[in-house]
Protein backbone atom coordinates (compact mmCIF):
# COMPACT_ATOMS: atom_id res chain seq x y z
CA UNK A 1 0.00 0.00 0.00
CA UNK A 2 1.15 3.36 -0.62
CA UNK A 3 1.29 6.16 1.94
CA UNK A 4 -1.15 7.66 0.30
CA UNK A 5 -4.07 4.92 0.16
CA UNK A 6 -2.54 4.67 3.64
CA UNK A 7 -3.80 7.70 5.07
CA UNK A 8 -6.82 7.91 2.95
CA UNK A 9 -8.26 4.81 4.34
CA UNK A 10 -6.90 5.80 8.12
CA UNK A 11 -8.62 8.95 7.71
CA UNK A 12 -11.99 7.08 6.58
CA UNK A 13 -11.43 4.30 9.29
CA UNK A 14 -15.15 3.49 9.15
CA UNK A 15 -15.60 5.91 12.06
CA UNK A 16 -19.42 6.28 11.03
CA UNK A 17 -20.55 9.84 11.72
CA UNK A 18 -23.44 11.99 9.99
CA UNK A 19 -21.44 15.02 9.16
CA UNK A 20 -21.82 19.01 9.22
CA UNK A 21 -19.11 21.25 10.64
CA UNK A 22 -19.26 19.22 13.81
CA UNK A 23 -19.42 15.65 12.57
CA UNK A 24 -16.96 15.96 10.18
CA UNK A 25 -13.86 17.22 12.89
CA UNK A 26 -14.76 14.34 14.83
CA UNK A 27 -14.17 11.86 12.26
CA UNK A 28 -10.89 13.49 11.34
CA UNK A 29 -9.34 14.03 14.49
CA UNK A 30 -10.27 10.53 15.23
CA UNK A 31 -9.30 8.90 12.29
CA UNK A 32 -5.76 11.21 12.40
CA UNK A 33 -5.24 9.80 16.15
CA UNK A 34 -5.58 6.31 14.95
CA UNK A 35 -2.63 6.81 12.19
CA UNK A 36 -0.51 3.61 11.94
CA UNK A 37 3.11 4.18 12.93
CA UNK A 38 4.40 3.56 9.29
CA UNK A 39 2.64 6.96 8.47
CA UNK A 40 5.60 9.89 8.33
CA UNK A 41 5.53 11.32 11.95
CA UNK A 42 5.00 14.89 9.94
CA UNK A 43 1.27 13.34 8.46
CA UNK A 44 0.81 12.01 11.77
CA UNK A 45 1.79 14.88 13.59
CA UNK A 46 -1.11 16.84 12.01
CA UNK A 47 -3.69 15.53 13.84
CA UNK A 48 -5.78 18.76 14.53
CA UNK A 49 -4.70 20.02 11.37
CA UNK A 50 -6.11 17.10 9.51
CA UNK A 51 -9.50 17.68 11.59
CA UNK A 52 -9.95 21.15 10.59
CA UNK A 53 -9.65 20.54 7.15
CA UNK A 54 -11.78 17.75 6.95
CA UNK A 55 -15.20 19.88 6.67
CA UNK A 56 -13.08 22.53 4.40
CA UNK A 57 -15.11 21.66 1.26
CA UNK A 58 -18.52 22.47 3.13
CA UNK A 59 -16.89 25.31 3.89
CA UNK A 60 -16.45 26.49 0.00
CA UNK A 61 -19.98 25.91 -0.04
CA UNK A 62 -21.24 27.80 2.95
CA UNK A 63 -24.45 29.62 2.48
CA UNK A 64 -22.76 33.36 3.14
CA UNK A 65 -20.19 32.54 -0.21
CA UNK A 66 -23.02 30.95 -1.94
CA UNK A 67 -24.62 34.14 -1.27
CA UNK A 68 -22.12 36.14 -2.26
CA UNK A 69 -20.83 34.47 -5.45
CA UNK A 70 -23.13 31.88 -6.98
CA UNK A 71 -20.26 30.33 -8.95
CA UNK A 72 -18.53 29.01 -5.63
CA UNK A 73 -20.83 26.98 -5.20
CA UNK A 74 -22.13 25.57 -8.74
CA UNK A 75 -18.26 24.66 -8.98
CA UNK A 76 -18.21 22.08 -6.02
CA UNK A 77 -21.05 21.06 -5.78
CA UNK A 78 -20.41 18.20 -8.22
CA UNK A 79 -17.55 16.98 -5.46
CA UNK A 80 -20.22 16.66 -3.04
CA UNK A 81 -21.92 13.32 -4.02
CA UNK A 82 -21.06 10.78 -6.21
CA UNK A 83 -24.14 9.07 -7.76
CA UNK A 84 -23.86 5.39 -8.69
CA UNK A 85 -26.35 5.43 -10.33
CA UNK A 86 -24.18 7.59 -12.93
CA UNK A 87 -21.11 5.58 -12.82
CA UNK A 88 -19.53 3.69 -15.19
CA UNK A 89 -17.84 0.23 -14.76
CA UNK A 90 -14.56 0.03 -14.96
CA UNK A 91 -4.14 8.82 -6.44
CA UNK A 92 -2.40 11.34 -5.98
CA UNK A 93 1.31 11.35 -6.18
CA UNK A 94 2.10 13.51 -3.16
CA UNK A 95 4.07 10.81 -1.44
CA UNK A 96 6.26 9.68 -3.99
CA UNK A 97 7.25 13.25 -4.41
CA UNK A 98 8.15 13.89 -1.42
CA UNK A 99 9.91 10.34 -0.96
CA UNK A 100 12.31 11.51 -3.73
CA UNK A 101 12.72 14.94 -3.20
CA UNK A 102 16.45 15.84 -1.25
CA UNK A 103 16.07 19.55 -1.02
CA UNK A 104 14.33 20.23 2.66
CA UNK A 105 12.71 23.35 1.61
CA UNK A 106 11.08 21.85 -1.26
CA UNK A 107 10.06 18.22 1.52
CA UNK A 108 8.04 21.12 3.37
CA UNK A 109 6.91 22.95 1.01
CA UNK A 110 4.92 18.85 0.05
CA UNK A 111 4.02 18.40 3.02
CA UNK A 112 2.18 21.25 3.75
CA UNK A 113 0.70 19.85 0.35
CA UNK A 114 0.28 16.87 1.85
CA UNK A 115 -1.23 17.34 4.93
CA UNK A 116 -3.99 20.29 2.85
CA UNK A 117 -4.60 17.63 0.33
CA UNK A 118 -5.10 14.68 2.81
CA UNK A 119 -7.12 16.72 5.26
CA UNK A 120 -9.71 18.01 2.32
CA UNK A 121 -9.68 14.62 0.74
CA UNK A 122 -10.94 13.11 4.35
CA UNK A 123 -14.03 14.88 4.40
CA UNK A 124 -15.43 12.91 0.81
CA UNK A 125 -14.12 9.68 2.58
CA UNK A 126 -16.22 10.98 5.57
CA UNK A 127 -18.88 11.36 3.77
CA UNK A 128 -19.15 8.18 1.99
CA UNK A 129 -20.20 6.74 4.96
CA UNK A 130 -23.18 8.80 4.65
CA UNK A 131 -25.48 6.87 2.33
CA UNK A 132 -27.29 10.27 1.38
CA UNK A 133 -24.25 11.14 -0.54
CA UNK A 134 -24.15 8.44 -2.92
CA UNK A 135 -27.47 8.59 -4.61
CA UNK A 136 -29.33 11.16 -7.04
CA UNK A 137 -31.78 11.22 -4.33
CA UNK A 138 -29.36 12.82 -1.69
CA UNK A 139 -32.12 15.57 -0.11
CA UNK A 140 -35.51 13.90 -1.18
CA UNK A 141 -36.84 11.60 -3.60
CA UNK A 142 -36.53 12.67 -7.44
CA UNK A 143 -38.39 11.32 -10.69
CA UNK A 144 -40.77 8.08 -10.64
CA UNK A 145 -41.43 7.63 -7.16
CA UNK A 146 -43.23 3.99 -6.99
CA UNK A 147 -42.60 3.82 -3.44
CA UNK A 148 -43.81 6.85 -2.42
CA UNK A 149 -40.70 8.35 -0.65
CA UNK A 150 -40.42 11.53 0.73
CA UNK A 151 -39.34 13.82 -1.63
CA UNK A 152 -39.05 16.97 0.31
CA UNK A 153 -35.92 18.90 1.15
CA UNK A 154 -34.23 19.53 3.95
CA UNK A 155 -34.37 15.86 5.54
CA UNK A 156 -30.30 15.76 4.75
CA UNK A 157 -29.50 18.80 7.08
CA UNK A 158 -31.08 17.14 9.95
CA UNK A 159 -29.95 14.24 9.65
CA UNK A 160 -26.44 15.20 8.87
CA UNK A 161 -26.25 17.83 10.75
CA UNK A 162 -28.69 18.45 13.61
CA UNK A 163 -28.44 14.94 14.27
CA UNK A 164 -24.78 15.14 15.45
CA UNK A 165 -24.66 18.19 16.94
CA UNK A 166 -27.24 17.10 19.59
CA UNK A 167 -26.32 13.10 20.21
CA UNK A 168 -22.22 13.15 19.28
CA UNK A 169 -19.26 14.48 21.28
CA UNK A 170 -15.46 14.14 21.05
CA UNK A 171 -14.69 10.37 22.15
CA UNK A 172 -17.96 9.06 20.93
CA UNK A 173 -16.55 7.41 17.40
CA UNK A 174 -13.74 5.26 17.18
CA UNK A 175 -11.63 3.72 14.73
CA UNK A 176 -12.80 0.10 14.54
CA UNK A 177 -10.78 -1.58 11.86
CA UNK A 178 -6.82 -1.44 10.93
CA UNK A 179 -5.45 -0.22 7.31
CA UNK A 180 -5.40 -2.47 4.73
CA UNK A 181 -3.76 -3.22 1.47
CA UNK A 182 -5.45 -2.45 -1.75
CA UNK A 183 -4.03 -3.07 -5.21
CA UNK A 184 -6.49 -0.57 -6.96
CA UNK A 185 -7.48 2.62 -4.68
CA UNK A 186 -10.32 2.92 -7.34
CA UNK A 187 -11.57 -0.26 -6.71
CA UNK A 188 -11.39 0.48 -3.08
CA UNK A 189 -13.14 3.50 -2.97
CA UNK A 190 -16.34 2.25 -4.99
CA UNK A 191 -16.59 -1.19 -2.86
CA UNK A 192 -16.26 1.37 0.30
CA UNK A 193 -19.01 3.56 -0.84
CA UNK A 194 -21.28 0.14 -2.38
CA UNK A 195 -20.25 -1.18 1.55
CA UNK A 196 -22.05 1.89 3.24
CA UNK A 197 -24.91 1.70 0.72
CA UNK A 198 -26.20 -1.66 0.56
CA UNK A 199 -24.81 -2.58 3.99
CA UNK A 200 -25.52 0.01 6.25
CA UNK A 201 -28.34 1.45 4.71
CA UNK A 202 -30.03 -1.85 3.71
CA UNK A 203 -30.79 -2.79 7.08
CA UNK A 204 -31.45 -1.21 10.80
CA UNK A 205 -27.93 -0.59 12.33
CA UNK A 206 -28.30 -2.04 15.79
CA UNK A 207 -26.47 0.15 18.70
CA UNK A 208 -25.98 -1.32 22.09
CA UNK A 209 -28.66 0.44 23.47
CA UNK A 210 -31.19 -0.33 20.70
CA UNK A 211 -30.57 -4.35 21.63
CA UNK A 212 -31.09 -4.36 25.37
CA UNK A 213 -33.97 -1.97 24.21
CA UNK A 214 -35.25 -4.82 22.20
CA UNK A 215 -34.48 -7.24 24.54
CA UNK A 216 -36.02 -5.73 27.70
CA UNK A 217 -39.73 -5.78 25.27
CA UNK A 218 -39.25 -9.59 24.48
CA UNK A 219 -38.92 -10.18 27.97
CA UNK A 220 -42.13 -7.97 28.79
CA UNK A 221 -41.18 -4.10 29.33
CA UNK A 222 -39.69 -1.83 31.63
CA UNK A 223 -42.97 -1.84 33.67
CA UNK A 224 -43.78 -5.40 34.30
CA UNK A 225 -39.75 -5.76 35.21
CA UNK A 226 -39.67 -3.12 37.31
CA UNK A 227 -43.40 -4.79 39.44
CA UNK A 228 -41.31 -7.56 39.76
CA UNK A 229 -40.36 -7.26 43.49
CA UNK A 230 -39.65 -10.97 44.30
CA UNK A 231 -39.70 -14.24 42.74
CA UNK A 232 -39.96 -18.00 43.97
CA UNK A 233 -38.51 -20.84 41.64
CA UNK A 234 -38.61 -24.54 42.33
CA UNK A 235 -36.79 -26.82 40.20
CA UNK A 236 -34.02 -29.24 39.44
CA UNK A 237 -29.94 -29.53 39.47
CA UNK A 238 -28.82 -32.25 37.47
CA UNK A 239 -24.97 -32.74 37.71
CA UNK A 240 -23.86 -35.63 35.90
CA UNK A 241 -25.57 -39.02 37.13
CA UNK A 242 -26.44 -36.16 40.70
CA UNK A 243 -30.22 -34.95 40.69
CA UNK A 244 -31.02 -32.25 43.78
CA UNK A 245 -34.47 -30.44 44.16
CA UNK A 246 -33.46 -26.53 44.02
CA UNK A 247 -34.94 -23.31 45.33
CA UNK A 248 -34.47 -20.01 44.68
CA UNK A 249 -35.52 -17.19 46.19
CA UNK A 250 -35.00 -13.84 44.52
CA UNK A 251 -35.49 -9.80 45.76
CA UNK A 252 -34.95 -7.61 43.20
CA UNK A 253 -32.39 -5.87 43.04
CA UNK A 254 -29.50 -8.37 44.37
CA UNK A 255 -30.73 -10.45 47.26
CA UNK A 256 -31.27 -13.85 47.05
CA UNK A 257 -31.49 -17.44 48.63
CA UNK A 258 -30.62 -20.65 47.41
CA UNK A 259 -31.67 -24.41 49.44
CA UNK A 260 -29.81 -27.25 47.37
CA UNK A 261 -31.52 -30.59 49.15
CA UNK A 262 -30.37 -33.96 48.01
CA UNK A 263 -30.56 -37.28 50.24
CA UNK A 264 -32.47 -35.65 52.77
CA UNK A 265 -29.84 -32.72 53.62
CA UNK A 266 -29.75 -29.41 51.94
CA UNK A 267 -27.27 -27.07 51.45
CA UNK A 268 -28.02 -22.64 51.90
CA UNK A 269 -26.65 -20.36 50.53
CA UNK A 270 -27.38 -16.58 50.79
CA UNK A 271 -26.89 -12.95 49.77
CA UNK A 272 -28.49 -10.20 50.95
CA UNK A 273 -27.00 -7.50 48.59
CA UNK A 274 -23.56 -7.36 50.53
CA UNK A 275 -22.57 -10.51 52.45
CA UNK A 276 -23.01 -14.13 51.55
CA UNK A 277 -23.22 -16.86 53.39
CA UNK A 278 -23.75 -20.48 53.41
CA UNK A 279 -24.37 -23.49 55.57
CA UNK A 280 -23.57 -27.09 54.55
CA UNK A 281 -25.39 -29.89 56.22
CA UNK A 282 -24.15 -30.88 59.65
CA UNK A 283 -22.02 -27.35 59.58
CA UNK A 284 -21.85 -23.95 61.25
CA UNK A 285 -23.05 -20.59 59.27
CA UNK A 286 -20.13 -19.82 57.22
CA UNK A 287 -19.58 -16.15 55.81
CA UNK A 288 -18.16 -16.58 51.92
CA UNK A 289 -14.97 -15.66 51.09
CA UNK A 290 -14.66 -12.75 48.85
CA UNK A 291 -14.09 -14.98 45.94
CA UNK A 292 -17.06 -17.24 46.67
CA UNK A 293 -19.08 -13.81 47.42
CA UNK A 294 -18.05 -12.09 43.92
CA UNK A 295 -19.61 -15.08 42.37
CA UNK A 296 -22.84 -15.06 44.19
CA UNK A 297 -23.19 -11.67 43.52
CA UNK A 298 -23.50 -12.88 39.87
CA UNK A 299 -25.96 -15.38 40.45
CA UNK A 300 -28.63 -13.00 42.40
CA UNK A 301 -28.80 -10.32 39.78
CA UNK A 302 -31.82 -12.57 38.41
CA UNK A 303 -33.06 -10.40 35.47
CA UNK A 304 -29.02 -10.37 33.71
CA UNK A 305 -26.45 -7.61 34.19
CA UNK A 306 -28.69 -5.99 30.82
CA UNK A 307 -31.66 -4.94 32.77
CA UNK A 308 -31.17 -1.46 34.58
CA UNK A 309 -27.15 -1.68 33.47
CA UNK A 310 -26.40 1.61 34.30
CA UNK A 311 -27.83 2.06 37.59
CA UNK A 312 -26.03 -0.68 38.59
CA UNK A 313 -22.75 0.66 37.26
CA UNK A 314 -22.28 -2.03 34.15
CA UNK A 315 -20.60 -0.73 30.98
CA UNK A 316 -22.21 -2.65 27.74
CA UNK A 317 -20.81 -2.49 24.58
CA UNK A 318 -22.02 -4.20 21.12
CA UNK A 319 -18.99 -6.70 19.78
CA UNK A 320 -21.18 -7.94 16.52
CA UNK A 321 -22.58 -10.78 15.78
CA UNK A 322 -22.04 -14.28 16.01
CA UNK A 323 -24.27 -17.24 14.91
CA UNK A 324 -25.60 -20.04 18.18
CA UNK A 325 -26.41 -23.07 16.77
CA UNK A 326 -27.42 -21.69 13.53
CA UNK A 327 -29.37 -18.74 14.43
CA UNK A 328 -27.68 -14.94 14.13
CA UNK A 329 -27.24 -13.49 17.68
CA UNK A 330 -26.08 -10.15 18.46
CA UNK A 331 -22.90 -10.23 21.53
CA UNK A 332 -23.87 -7.72 24.10
CA UNK A 333 -20.49 -7.54 26.54
CA UNK A 334 -20.81 -6.43 29.87
CA UNK A 335 -18.29 -4.91 32.70
CA UNK A 336 -19.59 -5.17 36.09
CA UNK A 337 -18.91 -2.33 38.45
CA UNK A 338 -16.07 -4.85 39.95
CA UNK A 339 -14.39 -4.89 36.68
CA UNK A 340 -15.76 -8.58 35.64
CA UNK A 341 -16.48 -9.11 32.15
CA UNK A 342 -19.99 -11.42 31.01
CA UNK A 343 -21.00 -11.71 27.31
CA UNK A 344 -24.52 -12.01 26.47
CA UNK A 345 -25.64 -13.56 23.06
CA UNK A 346 -29.18 -11.99 22.05
CA UNK A 347 -31.05 -13.85 19.47
CA UNK A 348 -31.88 -11.66 16.48
CA UNK A 349 -35.41 -12.86 15.83
CA UNK A 350 -36.58 -13.33 18.88
CA UNK A 351 -34.58 -10.90 21.07
CA UNK A 352 -34.29 -13.04 24.36
CA UNK A 353 -30.76 -14.43 25.34
CA UNK A 354 -29.81 -17.88 24.00
CA UNK A 355 -26.07 -17.92 25.48
CA UNK A 356 -23.97 -16.48 28.30
CA UNK A 357 -20.30 -16.77 28.48
CA UNK A 358 -17.89 -15.74 31.30
CA UNK A 359 -14.72 -17.03 32.22
CA UNK A 360 -14.45 -19.99 31.39
CA UNK A 361 -18.13 -21.07 31.66
CA UNK A 362 -20.34 -21.16 28.36
CA UNK A 363 -24.70 -21.13 29.58
CA UNK A 364 -26.90 -22.17 27.09
CA UNK A 365 -30.38 -20.34 27.75
CA UNK A 366 -32.84 -23.66 26.55
CA UNK A 367 -36.35 -22.09 27.50
CA UNK A 368 -38.39 -19.37 28.72
CA UNK A 369 -41.00 -19.57 31.93
CA UNK A 370 -43.28 -16.32 32.50
CA UNK A 371 -43.06 -14.90 35.64
CA UNK A 372 -45.53 -12.11 36.86
CA UNK A 373 -45.62 -11.24 32.59
CA UNK A 374 -41.90 -11.18 32.71
CA UNK A 375 -40.13 -14.19 30.69
CA UNK A 376 -36.70 -15.13 32.73
CA UNK A 377 -34.61 -18.30 31.52
CA UNK A 378 -36.36 -21.56 33.11
CA UNK A 379 -33.37 -24.28 31.94
CA UNK A 380 -29.50 -23.66 31.98
CA UNK A 381 -27.01 -25.97 30.73
CA UNK A 382 -23.68 -24.73 31.44
CA UNK A 383 -20.21 -26.28 30.41
CA UNK A 384 -16.61 -25.14 30.25
CA UNK A 385 -15.88 -23.83 27.25
CA UNK A 386 -14.22 -25.79 24.55
CA UNK A 387 -15.22 -29.06 26.74
CA UNK A 388 -16.49 -31.57 24.38
CA UNK A 389 -16.09 -34.47 27.59
CA UNK A 390 -18.31 -33.63 30.27
CA UNK A 391 -22.21 -33.24 30.02
CA UNK A 392 -23.26 -29.80 31.18
CA UNK A 393 -24.43 -29.27 34.89
CA UNK A 394 -28.75 -28.39 33.89
CA UNK A 395 -30.99 -26.12 36.04
CA UNK A 396 -34.20 -26.65 35.28
CA UNK A 397 -36.86 -24.96 36.79
CA UNK A 398 -40.70 -26.26 36.77
CA UNK A 399 -42.39 -23.47 38.63
CA UNK A 400 -41.83 -19.82 39.48
CA UNK A 401 -44.28 -17.42 41.56
CA UNK A 402 -44.50 -14.04 41.56
CA UNK A 403 -44.19 -11.37 43.96
CA UNK A 404 -44.23 -13.95 46.97
CA UNK A 405 -44.13 -11.45 50.47
CA UNK A 406 -40.48 -12.46 51.40
CA UNK A 407 -38.90 -10.79 54.71
CA UNK A 408 -35.41 -9.40 54.49
CA UNK A 409 -34.23 -11.71 57.12
CA UNK A 410 -34.76 -14.68 54.54
CA UNK A 411 -31.68 -13.52 52.75
CA UNK A 412 -29.16 -11.79 56.07
CA UNK A 413 -26.54 -14.09 57.41
CA UNK A 414 -27.69 -15.94 60.39
CA UNK A 415 -26.53 -13.60 63.76
CA UNK A 416 -23.71 -16.97 64.35
CA UNK A 417 -22.36 -16.71 60.71
CA UNK A 418 -18.73 -16.89 61.07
Amino acid sequence: MTPTLLALLALLGHAHSHWGEVGHRLIGLTAATALPAEMPAFFRDAADQLSYLNPEPDRWRDRAERTLDAAEDNAFAPDHYIDLERVPTGAREEFRLWRAAHDPKTKQWIEARIINDGGILGHYVADGSNPHHTTIHFDGWVGDNPNGYTAAHGFHARFASIFVQTHFAPGDLHVDEAPRIFPSLRQAVLEYVHESVWVTSGQTVETVESVIQHDIAARGGEDKIHALHTVRQTGLLINGKDTSRLVIESKLPDAMRMEITSGGKTLVRGYDGRTGWQKAPGQPVNLMTPAEQKNISHEADLLSGLVDYAAKGNKVTLAGTEQVEGRDAYKVQVMLRDSTTFTYFIDRQTWLPVKWQGGPWETMYRSFIDVGGVKIPSRFETTQRGSTVAPPTVLAITSAVANPKLADSRFSPPADAK
